[in-house]
Parts: structure tokens; sequence; C-alpha cells
């Protein structure tokens, strides 16, 4: 399986089916845009160019495909003039994208994968021939869409529908490799800009998108993830992994998600998964890892389930993927290069850490938290300014509801966080006063001050 295409692996959550398999599941084939399908023999292009065995250049898009998925040897259409640069190889780990990897126009097409990412490594040298020199490269073999020189890629394949928990992590499809930590092809590290609280515990994160899907953007606020997507989350404690979160949509239906969590052992060659009363103080840590049941309260109450890959978290020009990535790539059905946050640099960091801390549970959507008058701390693409955000619309000036405390008058009051609701509750820890009331025990001391020093720029 050439390793130079960009699919993602994802994975959500929603009310789940946790169903833990006695053996390790089976592999999961996965038919990404440059890989040979089953049923029929790969071809390489005529003229396809070579890549360096580093993956330094992506070659050409080649001439002529040779596979067909419905019908086994045919020639395919020309392929473009290639991906351009930008695979270049990285670290066994994480990887990133090469140099140029998203230079717009023909040579995306070219890539020999029909969307050609440009030749993102996250494999070691060993196998860098299989990345960008097959899968651009030798070219046009077994591709799709303008430059791939390839039929078209069938959506239907290799599409993994199990509702079946596996045994272990490495069954999950995150490694290629667990012992050297080598990521699976296709596997590509994203980091949402307004990441969650999780009491000062590194975290990566990784997505993978089934060949040929699409997310549904079409609501640019709730993200659609295709059946068969998966994300993984990794939560690191002075360095040593303790679990990694997974996260797979195996169904159409809005509650058609597994998510489970995962305790690394203690010489990280392998995790299993938690049981429904998750694990406090894992691995001699402080940090506890959730059962299901706290997965669900959390990512049940967005409709969309998948938290952290959105139109907001990833309008960033930071590292890993981003909305204008996926869109260059053609994998959101309504592209966009991306949104700006409203309002000054302290409103921004505020709005921002209410939408990625709190917006899951306090939206407008039917599945959030209720309340008699609207409550929403979410981040929305329509809001040019900060009086159109709903954390102002439905907070600010606004009173408490199903909370009591002396001195506290609103949810937020302008002007004066000492009388606000919500920078009390992040205050506090410990109680039922305290907020987030899952998944933390530490108060984010940096988050605090920024949505005190918003509060206190609001005028009264």
């Amino acid at each position: 399986m050439p390793e130079g295409r960009a699919a993602l692996a994802l994975a959500p959550a929603g009310s789940v089916r946790r169903l833990l398999a006695g053996a390790a599941a089976p592999t999961l084939s996965l038919i990404l845009l440059g890989c040979s399908p089953t049923g029929g023999a790969r071809r390489e292009a005529s003229g396809g160019g070579s890549s360096p065995s580093h993956g330094d250049d992506s070659g050409g898009g080649g001439a002529g495909g040779a596979l067909s998925m419905i019908s086994g040897l045919e020639p395919g259409p020309a392929g473009g003039p290639g991906g351009g640069h930008g695979g270049a190889q990285t670290s066994s780990e994480d990887g990133s994208w090469g140099t140029a990897a998203f230079n717009l126009g023909t040579p995306l097409d070219g890539y020999g994968y029909g969307y050609g990412y440009g030749g993102y490594h996250s494999a070691s040298a060993s196998s860098s021939t299989t990345g960008a020199g097959t899968g651009a490269g030798a070219g046009g073999g077994a591709g799709a869409g303008a430059g791939g020189g390839a039929a078209p890629c069938d959506p239907t394949e290799a599409i993994d529908t199990s509702p079946t928990v596996p045994a272990l992590l490495s069954a999950t499809g995150l490694y290629q490799s667990i012992a050297a930590k080598t990521l699976s092809p296709g596997v590509l590290p994203f980091t949402p800009q307004f990441p969650l609280w999780s009491d000062g515990a590194e975290k990566r994160r990784w997505v993978h998108l089934p060949a040929c899907a699409k997310i549904d953007t079409s609501d640019m606020d709730r993200w659609e993830m295709p059946v068969g997507t998966k994300i993984w989350k990794e939560f690191s404690v002075n360095g040593a992994r303790v679990e990694t979160r997974y996260l797979h949509r195996w169904g159409p239906g809005i509650n058609d998600y597994v998510f489970q969590a995962y305790q690394w052992n203690q010489e990280a060659s392998d995790a299993t998964p938690v049981d429904t009363g998750g694990v406090k103080n894992a691995n001699g840590t402080t940090h506890d890892i959730p059962g299901e049941w706290e997965c669900e309260v959390c990512h049940g109450h967005a409709p969309e389930r998948v938290l952290g890959l959105s139109a907001i978290q990833l309008s960033h020009g930071g590292p890993g993927l981003t909305i204008a990535s996926l869109s260059a790539a053609g994998r959101l059905t309504a592209p966009s290069a991306g949104f700006t946050v409203p309002g000054n640099t302290t409103a921004r960091a505020a709005l921002g850490y209410l939408h990625g801390n709190c917006a899951h549970c306090h939206n407008t959507s039917p599945n959030a938290v209720g309340f008699s008058r609207p409550y929403s701390l979410k981040l929305l693409t329509t809001a040019t300014s900060v009086g159109e955000t709903d954390a102002f619309l439905t907070a600010v000036g606004v009173a408490p509801e199903k909370f009591e405390h002396p001195g506290i008058t609103h949810r937020i009051t302008a002007g004066d966080p000492a009388s606000s609701c919500v920078a009390y509750r992040m205050s506090v820890r410990g109680s039922d006063d305290a907020m987030p009331a899952l998944g933390t025990e530490v108060v984010d001391q940096d988050g605090l001050a920024r949505i005190n020093a918003w509060i206190s720029e609001l005028p009264p």
C-alpha cells in the first residue's frame, strides 16, 4: 500500500457499541487512492516519474494508468504533471508535510492519487520508497481523479464498518508498527487551535478518512464524518504514554460510533481497553482514564459527535491538517480557506477557550445540556463580531440557571469576573460547582486568566 497517500484516519463517538473482541481484530485493508485494490493487479504508468528513495520529490503523474477497480486491467486517463515537491522524509513517529505539499492547481491533481497531497511521509527510511516514489512517481499506477492515471477509486471498498472494539490498540489501525511507533499509511496528525484542557497532559491527535471519502461540510458548523472515519488522541504525562482514546464511525446513524480508551502498559509496547469504570491515577500518574460513560457525556451532547476536528478548530496555519489543506485535497464537500474568530486578541483567546472547553455541552442543538434560556458557548463560522457570538448573546448579562452562589449574578457579568458564573466555576475543583464537571482535577490558570481578561474588557 503506498504511503504517500494522505488519507485521514478518524473515529468519533456517541452512544456506543462496546463489543470487546476476544482476539485481535482482523487487519483493516484500506484502499487508498493510489493503492492497488482487490481484484486486479497493479501496473505502473508509462512515463510515471520515480521518486528518490527518501521521497524528496513526488515524481510525475505518468501517462496512462493501468488499473480499473471494477474489471481488472484497463488503461486509465493520462496523469497530470505530478505532485510537485513536498515528499520529504520525516520522523517515524509523527511525520509532517513536505516543503511544498500544497501547491495549488494541476500539480496537486497530478500526484498520482487524484488529490495529490504532495508527499506526506510518516514512515521510516526503510519504507520511504513506497511513499512518494510509488504513490506518485510510479505513477499513475493506481490513482484516481484528474492526475491519477487510473480508473476512479471505489468508495465502497475496504470501509471498516465493524462495531467491535479491538482488543489491543495495535489492532485499531493507528500504527504500522507499534514497536517502532510508526504510523499506518494514511494516518495524519491534526491539532485543534483551541485544545481541551487536560490538567497539563501532553496530547497528540491523528485522523484517518476512508479512501475517496469526503467530510460533509454543507453545515460548516457541524461536520459530518464519513463512515469508516477514525480518530486517535494520545495522552502522555512527563513524557510517558498513559492512554490513547480511539473513536470510530462504523455506520451512518447518529449513534453508530465506537469510542474506547486504551491504557498503555509500562513497557509502552501496546495498550488495552479500559473497562466502563475507567482508571484512576493510571500508571502511577495523576492522570485519570475515563470510562465509556464519561466519553458519552461530552461527545453525546454534540450532534456531530466528533470534537476538535471542525471548521473553527482547523482554521489555523499551524502544523498538521487544516481546513485549507483538506479543502485543497478535495476532502470537504464545501471547501473553505478558513474562518477568523472575531474580536481583538483578548476576545479571540477567551472565545476560543470557551469553544474548545465548554461548547461540546453548551450549544444550541437538541443534544446539548438543557436550559430554559439558550446557553451556547460555541463559536459559529457566521459570527463576524464579538456581539454576534453565541457566548456574548446567551451569557453576557444573562442570569444563571440551575446554579446559585453568593455574589454570582450573571453567566458573564460585563466588566466583573468576580460576579460571573463562568469565571467562578472555572476556578473551582473538587465540588459540584466545578466546570468542566469531568476530565479535570486541576484549575487551568492560563485559561482562567484569558476568560477574566476578556470579561474585564467588556463594557458594563
